[in-house]
């Protein structure tokens, strides 16, 4: 009689069986015969990885392409000083994307003794001109997000725009016309140091006594959005 092919469930028995003496023998030989269970959270073909940054716009920008150097020059800005002087300084822009607000980043610098170099940072909406008035500059209106910065001192070589992370919540829309108003903490003095980009427009200068609305080049800052 014509012996019969052995089944295959006895060939993979014996594949088993050869597995378990090789790993007896040469430890962690094992795992290099059997096959590796694929990595949980793995990204597949089709999806995108886990934990990638979100898409970001920047809906406004007049830093350029060289940031400008903290050197002590600029805008001056006073948190709360012991003889009672205080002041904050603000920029108008039009937003030229849409989409949540991210973060602000600002050509901005500590100088001089006294402060924490911290500072509130607000973003608001902009109130139109007074009827009657065209072509005059709005002011700052609804404040849409607020946060706290931290400048760097001028004196250290490294200076770079200080990076301000954005509550989100807050949208902007391209083509609508917002204020970014920076206000120092008690006995912190500030520069914010004029952008080198060659963007001029309307420049908030408040203190005690008076808000000042003027054209002027603009301090150097830059907005970004998420969709």
């Amino acid at each position: 009689m014509r012996a019969m092919p052995a089944p295959r469930l006895v060939r993979s028995l014996g594949a088993a069986l050869l597995v378990i003496l090789v790993a007896a023998l040469l430890p962690g030989a094992a795992a290099a015969i059997l096959p590796h269970p694929p990595a949980t959270g793995a990204p597949s073909a089709a999806g995108t990885q886990a934990g990638s940054a979100a898409p970001r716009s920047v809906a406004w920008t007049s830093l350029g392409d060289q940031p400008p150097a903290a050197d002590g020059t600029g805008y001056t800005v006073s948190g709360l000083q012991a003889d009672g002087y205080t002041s904050r300084l603000g920029e108008r822009f039009v937003a030229q994307a849409s989409g949540r607000v991210g973060s602000a980043r600002l050509a901005v610098h500590q100088f001089g003794a006294g402060g924490d170099g911290t500072f509130t940072i607000r973003l608001f909406a902009d109130d139109d001109a007074a009827p009657g008035q065209p072509g005059q500059p709005g002011q700052p209106g609804t404040v849409l997000a607020s946060a706290i910065g931290e400048a760097p001192r001028s004196e250290d070589p490294a200076t770079q725009p200080t990076l301000v992370a954005l509550p989100d919540g807050a949208s902007l829309v391209a083509g609508r016309v917002y204020w970014l108003v920076i206000e120092p903490s008690p006995l912190t003095r500030l520069a914010w140091t004029v952008n080198q980009a060659g963007s001029t427009g309307s420049h908030l200068a408040a203190d005690p006594w008076q808000v000042r609305i003027t054209s002027q080049p603009q301090a150097a800052f830059e907005i970004v959005v998420r969709p």
